[in-house]
């Protein structure tokens, strides 16, 4: 970038704006922040705007100024710091690269549009002219369903099971470059519908420079990455979806901004939109710092970009990353949340549930201890709480040597509240750089074994679900950002019968009310026998509205049991309508493929079934006649 000296100084006697914009963005109460900064047009004009307070010359540089700094002054507009220049229209085309000059004292910097919707693709940094609008969107009969069927309370009573995925490492053509959002649609759409989910979570999208960040430090929270292409080709992506009936979710992470020289890192020459002080602006990572979450510029900022990726993208969710370094900027775990991230939180969540009722929010919490669940529940407003905590102890559980898990029976017999979504996600399912199968005992047809009745636990009991990409095959490599999924492992019928297995049960989660319409509902979850720890065998049921009930068993050690009884709630005639253990799936065998009658096992009149359990699986029962 060539960079020529700047004019001196320009008038910085500030102006009012001609609306009640500037008070809104300064009082934290804008919504729509970007539609006043994001370059616009306004007669035969662009209008560029900015925010820097501390700035004591701002000028709009670029390729149409040969990036002289002297070109297009800035004029300060607001005593707030907001300041503006507008440029002829026949000065400008699409695509032309621009930043902000700053000055503050001896500090002269370039920084990138902080409400760019564009960025050149890394490593370089400058952002784009682009219009945003104009897209012909085609989902009009998906948004008319969801507004319909999906707002958040409805939400409740839907079934939802999400494939997590990282758009730049699901697939990747023969060179080893990444497909492009068209290409991802194209083949992503057929895939997600024949496995049966009903979402897909894309890791962060706004654009970031370190590729190794995954998206969760970002630099240009309006843009979306250019990596893939162009923020109408997102739409597209999105509209393929959508008329596919598949929901889209984003990873939206507010907790922090990166410390990229070209980003909002002390933006106009010192701490801005990060904390002050040292002692909470820093991030443990090093490489980025935490929002300043009680100033109210840093709060329009964040609540005008969740609007914007709302309504701009039409996405159907957001999952809030990293919700507990929002509550706790100290760093302590205990004691209080901060007030200024628990007011911004349900501010989020209130303003969403009005600008798109039907849109959910996920909460990404990293310590949910009972206290910050019950926050969440009843003051936060998210739709979901993702039940870090649970999987933790569940996963442990697991790589326990099945010998040894009588010991830690409990861990799979907590209670799940309200709006909890369990979530195999990409960190759960990479732990000290294994992948999933890896860390669970013995290895090879027992691990994927487990790897059934894991995750038929996962889909039974009562909570939403989602699932990282890869985990469905039965990955033996921990996955890495720039590599792909392990497609090759298809070639082995024990892997694509692991693959079967998965669309099989995410399709039998559909079909069943039982096991999603009553979440969180006392009436829709009851523990048959949660105390058998000597054999590590749980069973339990799920009922929908209509009283129809499942039993769920689960043996979790590689031990065959005969003759066993399993206690049903009626007599009549019960049948084993899914077993992990069957030879589509990899399986030595279902345990029970004839009908069983139940028996009357006590003079108070209890009832059992008389089965088979096959070592390390799973069964599902219903009853299918009345009489006996």
């Amino acid at each position: 970038m060539m960079m020529q000296p700047q004019q001196d100084t320009v008038t910085t006697t500030p102006k009012a704006l001609s609306d009640p914009f500037d008070l809104s963005f300064h009082q934290g109460a804008a919504t729509h922040a970007h539609l006043t900064f994001a370059p616009h047009q306004e007669g035969e004009h662009t209008v560029f705007r900015v925010w820097a307070p501390h700035a004591e010359y701002v000028a709009l540089t670029g390729d149409f100024t040969d990036w002289n700094n002297g070109t297009y002054p800035m004029q300060r507009l607001t005593e707030g710091g907001i300041w503006e220049t507008r440029v002829p229209v026949s000065q400008l085309c699409e695509g032309q690269a621009y930043k902000y000059f700053i000055r503050n004292g001896c500090r002269e910097l370039y920084k990138a549009d902080p409400f760019g919707c564009l960025m050149e693709k890394p490593p370089k940094t400058a952002s784009l002219l682009y219009s945003i609008q104009g897209y012909p969107w085609r989902d009009a009969p998906w948004l008319n369903w969801r507004k319909e069927h999906f707002t958040r309370e409805k939400a409740a009573h839907r079934p939802i099971h999400i494939y997590e995925l990282h758009a730049g490492s699901w697939r990747r053509h023969a060179d080893g470059t990444p497909y492009t959002y068209p290409q991802l649609a194209a083949e992503l759409v057929t895939y997600v519908k024949q496995m049966g989910y009903t979402h897909i979570c894309l890791m962060p999208l706004a654009e970031h420079f370190d590729d190794a960040s995954l998206g969760y430090r970002p630099c240009g929270f309006y843009a979306a990455t250019s990596r893939y292409g162009t923020p109408k080709e997102l739409m597209a992506f999105v509209d393929t979806m959508h008329e596919a009936g598949i929901g889209v979710i984003m990873d939206w992470a507010p907790a922090s901004l990166s410390k990229d020289a070209h980003g909002l890192f002390e933006f106009d020459g010192q701490p801005l939109y990060e904390y002050q002080s040292v002692d909470r602006m820093e991030c443990p990572d090093g490489v980025s710092r935490r929002f300043d979450m009680g100033r109210g510029e840093v709060q329009s900022f964040l609540l005008s970009n969740a609007v914007f990726w709302i309504e701009q993208f039409h996405l159907d969710g957001l999952r809030v990353c990293a919700v507990t370094t929002l509550l706790y900027p100290d760093g302590a775990r205990t004691g209080k949340p901060s007030r200024e991230a628990t007011d911004f939180l349900c501010t989020l969540n209130r303003i969403l549930s009005q600008v798109a009722p039907d849109v959910i929010t996920l909460a990404d919490m990293a310590f949910p201890t009972d206290a910050l669940a019950d926050l969440n529940a009843k003051s936060l407003g998210f739709t979901l709480l993702q039940n870090t905590g649970m999987l933790h102890e569940l996963l442990a559980y697991q790589r326990e040597d099945p010998l040894w898990r009588k010991y830690h029976h409990e861990k799979l017999t907590h209670p799940i509240g309200e709006h909890q979504l369990l979530a195999l996600s990409h960190d759960a399912v990479n732990r000290e750089g294994r992948a999933l199968t890896a860390q669970l005992p013995c290895g090879g047809a027992q691990a994927l074994a487990n790897a059934r009745v894991l995750m038929t636990y996962l889909m039974t009991v009562p909570a939403k679900k989602l699932c990282f990409m890869g985990t469905e095959l039965g990955q033996k490599r921990a996955w890495r950002f720039d590599g792909e999924t392990e497609w090759e492992l298809l070639e082995d019928p024990a892997h694509a019968a692991q693959q079967l297995f998965f669309a099989t049960l995410n399709h039998f989660y559909l079909e069943h009310p039982a096991l999603w319409e009553l979440d969180g509902a006392p009436d829709g979850f009851a523990w048959i026998d949660a105390k058998n720890r000597d054999l590590s065998i749980y069973s339990y049921r799920r009922r929908d509205t209509a009283g129809r009930e499942l039993i769920i068993l689960l043996n979790f050690t590689p031990v065959e049991r005969r003759d066993f009884l399993l206690m049903v709630p009626n007599s009549g005639i019960w049948e084993e309508i899914l077993s992990t253990a069957d030879v589509a799936f990899g399986g030595e065998g279902s345990g029970n493929p004839a009908p069983t009658r139940a028996e009357k096992i006590s003079s108070a009149g209890e009832r059992a079934i008389r089965i088979r359990i096959p070592p390390m699986s799973a069964s599902v029962f219903r009853r299918i006649d009345k009489r006996g």
